[in-house]
């Protein structure tokens, strides 16, 4: 039986879930994402994701998140991709590597709640999101970590690691706060979840 979000993401033809009608497979997120999100689907929050593409899954978002506020950037490189501003979807045209605008952009629509990176995936945008996010929100995401083995991502090592290796280690150590997902266990389709606080199931 799917989770709810599961069945949205399908809907709503985001590759977070079902099989996206342009990137192709699914990676299947979605049940992960809802065991960890789903006792906060009713609150007020303010939700980000850095990386929108068509909007797919920011309008999963604010349907899964009923009474929430949705707020998403792209660079919008990509002749498909678009803003979408509707509801309570906000979305805006940003550079997810520019640290200035990401900084601005936090300090004018912030604090989040959750935060998801589903950007550029290139590493050092990965680790700046990092830095400027993972402490400043109840729920840090951090998606397509798999982006760490595949030329031209590997931008960028931190103590001889990339952020792959970083979660693993951090999932490793405490993994009461830290979560990695590897769907199929072979690095293809991986995620990372931070808790900053935590949620009673």
């Amino acid at each position: 039986m799917l989770s709810i979000l599961q069945e949205l993401g399908i809907k709503h033809k985001t590759d977070k879930e079902g099989d996206h009608p342009i990137h192709g497979e699914g990676h299947r997120f979605c049940a992960f994402y809802d065991y960890h999100l789903s006792s906060l689907r009713f609150d007020e929050l303010k939700i980000f994701e850095i990386g929108i593409f068509d909007g797919a899954s920011l309008k999963m978002w604010e349907e899964y998140f009923p009474n929430s506020q949705i707020f998403g950037i792209d660079l919008l490189i990509d002749p498909r991709a678009k803003l979408i501003n509707e509801g309570r979807i906000f979305s805006y045209r940003l550079d997810a590597g520019d640290k200035e605008a990401l900084s601005n952009f936090l300090n004018n629509y912030g604090p989040f709640d959750i935060i998801i990176d589903d950007g550029s995936h290139f590493t050092d945008h990965q680790w700046l999101s990092w830095d400027l996010f993972s402490n400043n929100c109840k729920i840090f995401i951090w998606e397509d970590l798999h982006s760490s083995r595949l030329s031209p991502y590997m931008r960028e090592k931190r103590d001889n690691m990339y952020p792959l290796d970083f979660a693993k280690k951090l999932s490793e150590e405490d993994p009461n706060k830290y979560y990695l997902f590897d769907r199929d266990s072979n690095e293809k389709h991986v995620t990372f979840l931070k808790k900053n606080f935590l949620i009673e199931k």
